[in-house]
């Protein structure tokens, strides 16, 4: 493969505090999402700044002044006393970790796999989702009875010698 077509990287980030303060339309601080008239409360969970309802097609948003189907929706902060963990990610982070080789920094992936992978992307990156996930799903299953073959050959040998 040439030079200029591998991947140089990939990195994961999230929002720091300050770019979450600029993106953030207002801070929810009011833990009652409705009055009692069942309508959302300033700076609650349903504030109207951050979009509005799918059920109000009457009314333009404050924050983009679009109405319901064109706002996009925006962001809201809540300041923590403490930080937390995300949990959806707790997972994710493990098997990354799991995956990741600590004397050289390397993810831990047979060659085959990388080459699969990379193909997968290049169907996304020209549109061909479809494809995409098919090939995926193939080389998946591939790759896991390759896995499984060489290993119970691994073991037969063991039990030859």
């Amino acid at each position: 493969m040439p030079p200029k077509h591998r991947f140089a990287g990939v990195g994961f980030s999230f929002f720091t505090d300050e770019e979450i303060q600029k993106l953030s339309v207002t801070e929810i601080v009011n833990p009652v999402a409705f009055d009692h008239l069942n309508n959302p409360t300033k700076q609650g969970l349903h504030d109207k700044r951050l979009g509005l309802s799918a059920f109000d097609h009457k009314s333009n948003c404050p924050t983009c002044g679009m109405q319901v189907h064109h706002c996009p929706g925006h962001v809201g902060h809540i300041n923590l006393t403490a930080p937390l963990y995300n949990p959806f990610l707790v997972k994710e982070v493990y098997k990354l970790l799991k995956a990741k080789c600590f004397a050289c920094h390397h993810i831990r992936i047979h060659p085959s796999k990388i080459e699969a992978y990379t193909s997968v992307l290049k169907l996304l990156k020209i549109g061909e989702v479809v494809q995409s996930a098919t090939l995926k799903q193939y080389l998946l299953y591939a790759s896991t009875s390759i896995d499984l073959v060489s290993a119970s050959t691994l073991v037969d040998k063991k039990k030859l010698a």
